[in-house]
């Protein structure tokens, strides 16, 4: 069985004192907004650039600055790197619908708590997302 890859990146930030977050590709994977699985899964860090292997797997971690990483929840941080990736174009009524079906009432309040740190559209997003209902964008 493979290794869970967020618990030997959140091992490795433990051992380092860094943050660290998947990155887009991998955050949009996981939520199910994206069907392209990573050949090499990468998480962002304020630490160093590494490489770690498990077994045969191999996580890279790539350095960042402090603010392209998300803050907040550990959830939170997977949608809003998810939304980055996807591009604030590429967002619809589906890909709402999406995020609101995998995350429950007290993720999408913690993910409107911690959008308040994220760019207008993030937010805009994330209030959608934590809205009980969505409103469609039609009528």
């Amino acid at each position: 069985m493979p290794p869970d890859l967020d618990d030997v990146a959140d091992a490795v930030a433990r051992q380092t004192g860094s943050r660290v977050a998947p990155s887009g590709a991998v955050a949009a994977n996981r939520l199910g907004l994206s069907t392209q699985v990573p050949a090499k899964p990468i998480y962002l860090s304020d630490g160093r650039t590494r490489q770690v292997a498990v077994g045969s797997y191999t996580l890279q971690i790539k350095h960042v600055s402090p603010k392209d990483l998300p803050v907040g929840s550990r959830t939170s941080a997977l949608v809003l790197q998810a939304l980055r990736f996807l591009g604030k174009d590429a967002i619809d009524d589906g890909t709402v619908a999406v995020i609101r079906s995998v995350l429950s009432r007290d993720d999408r309040a913690q993910l409107l708590r911690d959008a308040k740190y994220a760019t207008d559209w993030l937010r805009e997003i994330a209030r959608r997302v934590a809205a009980e209902k969505e409103t469609l964008a039609n009528g």
